[in-house]
């Protein structure tokens, strides 16, 4: 799976760092990002856990997920959410 992203930052769900109680409201986050955020994988992939960027999302052939006890709602985008463009899979 390919990302791009500003700043991004990836949690393990099961052991957090306790270092990440002081990123505020993206600790709650598997990829969180102060810019665009892409995502793009041509035989599919999944991610489990919520995404935030501040401005683009963008998924093609991702699966996206809420992590068991995650908020709703599991993408949140600044400006554009865009899904499926390139492969025609989509994003879910």
């Amino acid at each position: 799976m390919a990302m791009s992203a500003t700043v991004a930052h990836t949690l393990a769900r099961t052991a957090a760092d306790p270092g990440c109680a002081s990123l505020g409201d993206a600790a709650d986050f598997v990829a969180f990002s102060d810019g665009d955020f892409s995502s793009a994988t041509p035989g599919g992939t999944s991610i489990n856990g919520r995404i935030g960027a501040a401005r683009d999302v963008t998924l093609d052939s991702v699966s996206v997920g809420p992590a068991s006890g995650d908020s709703s709602p599991t993408v949140i985008a600044g400006d554009d959410f865009t899904g499926g463009r390139t492969t025609g899979a989509g994003g879910r």
